[in-house]
């Protein structure tokens, strides 16, 4: 079971989160991992520690952002019921907290479906609103970066998702996007997958060099492989690029992901492109 660990040896029940002096439980709390998964238990106390930095250990300074963050990193590390829909209470009353709610996309994970009850509930009471989420590109800030990530989907998704993609209005957006993945990159010099993103966003960054050109296919191709082999990003979107990549370079397909349109490489070049980047 998780502790809240608050110094001089003092530990208390993850459920003894309340409302009253909520902001000084989150800055002394210290999880512990417990039966959780290392990955889970990393990033949340990660993230934690991004609140605390952010804050800089001042319960007067939360603002929306770091109610947000704590909440997800009481999700991620599974604590119990009544102190997550506590955390979501804090976000839920926090000034801009409906730019969160209203979101198409921030909320839809299965993680939050522990209190989609009282997700909806907040989305009901913001009305209509729809303005996103605000979206700062800061170094070492967790929330700021899943933020970006969701803008990037959105503007990836705003016209390639109709019956016939406008590419006039889509192509703007993919060059956009393209250039804050490299601004990213510049700034953590990895694949930002599971470990900074988390499952939900962890295909953001390959989705928009899947629908880039081939010259930034070529730079990113071995970066993903990597975070295939760190367990950063699942197998298939890499067979995806290459399949990609290769086709608009030298006609063929290794895998077969792009379609019947696009022919097969002979047995033996598929072979060779298996063992070159470890794919059974």
């Amino acid at each position: 079971m998780l502790m809240l660990v608050l110094g001089c040896g003092e530990h208390l029940q993850a459920q003894s989160f309340t409302r009253d002096g909520y902001e000084e439980q989150v800055i002394r709390f210290r999880p512990t991992q417990g039966d959780l998964p290392k990955a889970d238990y990393d990033h949340g106390a990660f993230v934690l520690g991004e609140v605390r930095a952010r804050v800089g250990n001042d319960p007067k300074k939360f603002d929306v952002v770091d109610y947000f963050n704590t909440l997800s990193a009481f999700l991620t590390l599974k604590l119990d019921q009544a102190s997550i829909v506590t955390a979501f209470e804090e976000f839920k009353d926090s000034p801009g907290s409906c730019e969160y709610l209203t979101s198409p996309i921030i909320f839809q994970g299965a993680k939050y479906n522990v209190i989609r009850a009282s997700i909806d509930a907040g989305i009901a009471a913001c009305g209509e609103q729809a303005a996103p989420a605000p979206v700062v590109l800061q170094q070492g800030v967790d929330v700021d970066l899943l933020m970006c990530l969701v803008d990037i989907e959105e503007r990836d998704s705003r016209h390639r998702n109709a019956a016939e993609v406008d590419w006039t209005q889509q192509t703007p957006l993919d060059l956009r996007n393209q250039q804050i993945i490299d601004s990213l990159y510049s700034v953590h010099q990895r694949y930002i997958g599971r470990t900074l993103a988390g499952d939900d966003h962890a295909e953001v960054m390959w989705t928009v060099v899947q629908h880039s050109n081939p010259g930034m296919m070529e730079r990113y191709l071995p970066i993903i492989h990597k975070a295939v082999i760190d367990g950063e990003l699942p197998e298939a979107p890499l067979t995806m690029l290459i399949d990609r990549l290769y086709g608009l370079k030298y006609g063929y397909q290794v895998f077969g992901s792009q379609g019947p349109g696009l022919r097969l490489a002979d047995e033996e070049r598929r072979a060779a492109v298996k063992a070159e980047f470890g794919i059974k």
